[in-house]
């Protein structure tokens, strides 16, 4: 979120000092580029060792085999990717997984925009309250996933699998992931695991949202950091 937040900001600031575009539309492209910012700094690796653990552990597994189990926690499951498939495989699924992050932060800080301003306009105040500001992020929050359910399937197919030297593997790439997952399960199979994300992200977006106002006007407060527009 702290990259997140920073570069959006960063982002946006440097097109409104350019005016290379309309507030609207800068702030639509300074979200698709922060997505992309923290897809490459933090999420890829990090989604890759998780998958890697989750992925390990089923219902009918012997407890002797949990036990010795391979990966263990996030320094040590990316020291064994590393070592046994090479620093790229903490890299698999990266272009997906940009457009999932770049899309969602895309739709997140524009709709988040539209209706702050939308709803302040109708109410005539100048300022929202902090219940208004959580409901607003946990909307905008939605929007995404509803639409790029498919990248973050086919980022999570080819994140999991394990390539052996010599074996060719089953995802290549997300248009050819996409069709053979459609192809194998049906084209629903893209939405697999949409409920559980929304009602992960969008609590967490409006949570997010609520506090970045409240810290925001804080420190501007303090006179800490200038005013956020």
């Amino acid at each position: 979120m702290a990259i997140r937040f920073l570069s959006f900001e960063y982002y946006r600031d440097t097109l409104f000092a350019f005016k290379l575009c309309s507030p609207t539309t800068a702030t639509f492209i300074a979200g698709l580029a922060s997505g992309v910012t923290e897809a490459v700094l933090v999420v890829t690796p990090a989604e890759v060792c998780k998958i890697r653990m989750q992925s390990q552990y089923h219902s009918m597994m012997d407890p002797r085999q949990v036990q010795r189990r391979k990966y263990t926690n996030v320094a040590q499951t990316a020291m064994v990717i590393v070592r046994e498939e090479g620093f790229g495989a903490l890299y698999k699924g990266v272009i997906p997984t940009m457009m999932r992050q770049g899309c969602n932060q895309a739709a997140n800080f524009t709709a988040y925009g539209y209706l702050k301003k939308l709803w302040a306009d109708h109410s005539g105040v100048a300022e929202l309250q902090p219940w208004q500001h959580l409901i607003l992020g946990g909307l905008s929050g939605g929007l995404g996933p509803c639409v790029n359910n498919p990248l973050d399937v086919v980022k999570t197919r080819m994140q999991k699998q394990v390539i052996h030297e010599g074996q060719p593997a089953k995802y290549t790439g997300m248009i050819q992931s996409c069709g053979v997952i459609a192809r194998e399960e049906g084209a629903a199979a893209l939405w697999k695991g949409i409920t559980p994300r929304l009602l992960r992200i969008m609590p967490g977006q409006a949570i997010t949202f609520m506090t970045y106002e409240a810290a925001s006007k804080l420190l501007f407060k303090w006179g800490i950091i200038p005013e956020v527009k």
